[in-house]
């Protein structure tokens, strides 16, 4: 769809296309009604554009957007001044719908980050985010709970991989439900968990999330008429005293997790110097 912004009077003109992509129970007459269609960010990145536009210059903008029924959508919005004295005091340009192009874009991106079988967040999406909260402009004290599943290979073997691909599941609700918005969950490999949690606020948060966590695997597992009770050992390491880079943080959590599941099964144990030199020594 095309338009054209009158400077001097303010009238906006466009074209039955441009109308219908903004599908709004009435055309805006201005570039502010115009402008209202954007989401706030992208309102001012446009204003700003329009207030650059001078002789012979134009802009290329991406913008996010709702229309009249609450619809999300995007549009490509190209802008160049008029040619001549005269043309100085018009803008004139078209709007695109890119709107499933972007839509593909954001599932790529989302697919790219999930673990397909239970929706979780995947190896790669959960080391990034921690390296961000780490070593990024959002960095602070960070602790990541290292989980693995008690007893998940019984059910794999015993009952074959369908049912492991639905306690996985099930588990991964489970886990939703305990830690709830207050970390995040990704599925690390095979039947290992971690979340990764914040903990400059609350210094017990990560072990109250432990307990909500083994709480969660108290009942059994049910696969047709038999019933299995897989539980959780997990261990717990923290930034900075624990560890200040991704790797060395899932590391020492990984050690007391291990160190958890060889002194009792089904539950947490948090990093330790001491624990490092008992692994030293036993290796």
């Amino acid at each position: 769809g095309g338009w054209e912004w009158d400077r001097a009077s303010g009238r906006l003109y466009l074209t039955d296309e441009a109308v219908r992509i903004l599908a709004g129970a009435q055309p805006p007459a201005s570039m502010d009604r115009m402008a209202d269609y954007l989401l706030p960010a992208d309102r001012e990145r446009l204003r700003q554009a329009l207030d650059a536009v001078s002789g012979g210059t134009g802009f290329e903008l991406d913008l996010q957007g709702a229309r009249g029924d609450g619809r999300t959508f995007w549009v490509r919005v190209i802008g160049e001044s008029g040619t001549g004295v005269a043309g100085s005091a018009r803008i004139t340009g078209t709007l695109q719908d890119i709107t499933v192009s972007k839509h593909g874009e954001q599932n790529l991106r989302v697919r790219a980050r999930t673990d397909p079988l239970t929706g979780l967040l995947n190896r790669d999406a959960i080391l990034a985010e921690l390296g961000d909260r780490l070593g990024g402009p959002r960095r602070g004290p960070v602790a990541v709970l290292y989980i693995d599943l008690d007893r998940f290979k019984l059910v794999n073997d015993v009952l074959g991989h369908a049912a492991g691909d639905s306690l996985l599941t099930a588990a991964a609700d489970r886990l939703r439900r305990a830690v709830g918005d207050e970390g995040l969950i990704a599925r690390f490999g095979g039947d290992e968990f971690l979340v990764a949690c914040r903990c400059g606020d609350d210094p017990a948060r990560p072990e109250r999330l432990a307990d909500a966590i083994l709480d969660a695997f108290s009942d059994g597992f049910g696969f047709d008429k038999d019933e299995f009770v897989v539980t959780a050992s997990i261990g717990i390491a923290r930034s900075p005293q624990d560890g200040t880079d991704t790797q060395t943080l899932i590391q020492h959590a990984d050690a007391a997790m291990y160190e958890s599941k060889r002194r009792t099964r089904n539950g947490r144990l948090a990093y330790t110097p001491a624990l490092a030199q008992s692994q030293r020594e036993r290796l």
